[in-house]
């Protein structure tokens, strides 16, 4: 929604370099044929993705295409281009590699990799460019099990009617996980107890981050009411040039009294939290800011 009043393309990196099919499996996520076939499957007791890739596979398209991370991410926003009615015209640029290899490839390392090794101290920078090694030498490591307790506190306080509000809790999911939250010792414990075939692990994740950081359904939904611009180029200059005297214009930059950037600097001082070391949160915040600039 953002981009779409400033720019004319998304690039984003994708398993297929075949950006066609990409939204032609958009457009059919979007189907009632999609959703009758996907709702038949999932009754009939399979799993989230086994459903559909048969759902996908019975309206006539190839489900392979949803089986690995990237894929499934510019699939997401081939759909979201749809469903605005969005000019953006997708660049998809080809991943190699692995998205989950656990050991670093020599080319294409994945970043589940690359974090390992940070987290554990190891080599990791004669995988990165050059530029990039600077940045991120001293930068405060972050982990979720440095920040398990803060997210157990939290679930276990809040109200029935908080986590009846949380976002992806539909169908009575709020529910369960309000009681695995309520009777489990740990994290992986409550996520264990909450997912199964029909709610993934991803669907979980982010109604726990919802909670952590406490994002309801209708803030999750509402438009975002500034764009904050964490850097730029010329070519970007003369973009933001061009917008200087329409309507849009007025968003663009952070408003530190509204009400949205107090909430952005409420979620860094919960961040600060996940840190492998204590950090100030106004100097990991500072940090942050000068890093995006």
């Amino acid at each position: 929604q953002i981009l779409s009043k400033l720019c004319d393309h998304i690039c984003f990196g994708a398993e297929t370099e075949d950006a066609a099919a990409l939204m032609k499996t958009a457009e059919m996520l979007l189907t009632p044929l999609f959703s009758e076939k996907l709702r038949l499957h999932l009754d009939q007791g399979l799993s989230f993705p086994s459903a559909r890739s048969a759902a996908l596979a019975d309206c006539g398209l190839d489900a392979a295409l949803l089986a690995t991370p990237n894929n499934i991410l510019a699939v997401e926003y081939c759909k979201a281009i749809l469903a605005q009615n969005s000019n953006l015209k997708p660049i998809v640029i080809h991943r190699e590699g692995s998205y989950h290899d656990t050991l670093p490839d020599t080319e294409n390392p994945s970043a589940t990799a690359l974090r390992a090794l940070m987290e554990r101290g190891e080599n990791w920078q004669s995988y990165v460019p050059e530029e990039a090694v600077s940045l991120f030498a001293d930068a405060p490591i972050h982990t979720l099990s440095h920040g398990e307790k803060a997210i157990l506190y939290r679930l276990r306080t809040m109200s029935d009617r908080e986590f009846e509000a949380l976002p992806y809790g539909s169908e009575g999911l709020w529910r369960k996980l309000m009681h695995a939250s309520r009777s489990c010792a740990d994290l992986d414990s409550i996520i264990a107890a909450t997912k199964s075939k029909r709610y993934t692990r991803t669907r979980i994740d982010r109604m726990i981050l919802c909670a952590t950081l406490g994002i309801t359904e209708e803030m999750r939904t509402t438009s975002a009411p500034y764009t904050r611009v964490l850097g730029f180029n010329d070519t970007g200059r003369e973009i933001l040039r061009s917008v200087k005297d329409s309507e849009y214009f007025l968003n663009i930059g952070q408003r530190t009294d509204h009400e949205y950037a107090l909430f952005e600097q409420h979620c860094s001082a919960i961040y600060s939290l996940f840190a492998q070391r204590p950090e100030d949160p106004e100097q990991e915040r500072h940090y942050r800011v000068v890093y995006q600039k």
